[in-house]
């Protein structure tokens, strides 16, 4: 969709806008927002992020919702309704543009969050970040049950404010679901990304490459984006790694320091975010 036919989307009304943009498939890009809306971050309001707690890519476009000030509405769960059945899955604006796909998500709102579409480069390692670094991650901590263990006891953890026995119901499920989970989920993901590779020498390549990217340049010392303060590409790796830093993952912290991303970029970014990384402090958060 070109960019005049995205500033039309300002002129019908909402239902009609969110017909005209057809939400994307998982590894599509999305079509492009309206382009008035370049450079300004308040016009994707009213937002609303479906996700899981515990979902790598979820905590990509959590993370970078936050560090740009958006103020957004977080549903734990599937979008009801959707034929895209994953998340994270993203509304944006009046007219509830739906955006699928983490990587998607963070190409589409690149321009309207930092006024510049996302260089080729940038766009290449947002790719690694996505398809290569979570996969490898994901890979890894299904085959080890030390690791599993540990991730799996963040699924009996919810951000919402459910009393005693809903909390009990849903971490009892959870629970069963996470057993079920790394059963199946290497074979899942095996067929996701027949292409991916499993393992830390995987996950070492891509922290490698975001290492040379952050090296060639004096001003990305600090951050990626350059400057004093993280950017779309920053979001992307903490949202990628924070989840099992967090759950105590040795292996993941060891390769981040050997890469220089831990703990100074790591901390200050988790700093920015009131160390809740979870998101469960948001008060916008609701459980379905």
């Amino acid at each position: 969709m070109d960019s005049s036919s995205n500033d039309n989307n300002e002129n019908i009304s909402p239902s009609a806008a969110a017909d005209i943009f057809t939400p994307n498939q998982e590894g599509e890009e999305a079509q492009a927002l309206p382009a008035s809306w370049r450079g300004k971050p308040s016009a994707l309001e009213p937002v609303t992020l479906y996700s899981w707690r515990v979902s790598p890519p979820a905590a990509k476009v959590r993370t970078l919702l936050r560090l740009f000030n958006i103020n957004f509405q977080q549903i734990d769960g599937r979008m009801p309704g959707s034929k895209y059945r994953k998340v994270p899955v993203l509304l944006v604006g009046p007219g509830k543009f739906q955006i699928n796909d983490s990587f998607a998500i963070a190409k589409a709102l690149c321009p309207v969050l930092t006024g510049r579409e996302m260089p080729a480069t940038e766009c290449e390692l947002e790719k690694a970040i996505t398809y290569k670094l979570m996969v490898a991650l994901e890979l890894q901590v299904f085959q080890s049950r030390e690791d599993f263990l540990k991730f799996s006891a963040q699924f009996s953890k919810t951000a919402t404010k459910d009393g005693f026995f809903a909390k009990a119901k849903r971490c009892m499920l959870i629970t069963m679901h996470a057993c079920v989970l790394q059963r199946l989920a290497p074979n899942m993901i095996a067929k996701r990304y027949p292409d991916a590779k499993g393992g830390k020498e995987s996950a070492s390549d891509v922290l490698s490459l975001l290492k040379k990217f952050r090296d060639a340049a004096p001003d990305r010392k600090q951050f990626l984006s350059g400057g004093n303060q993280p950017g779309v590409l920053d979001a992307s790796l903490f949202g990628a790694v924070a989840v099992f830093v967090e759950c105590d993952i040795p292996f993941v912290k060891e390769m981040l320091t050997e890469s220089g991303f831990y703990p100074t970029w790591y901390e200050s970014i988790k700093t920015r975010l009131d160390g809740d990384v979870f998101g469960d402090n948001l008060s916008s958060s609701v459980s379905k």
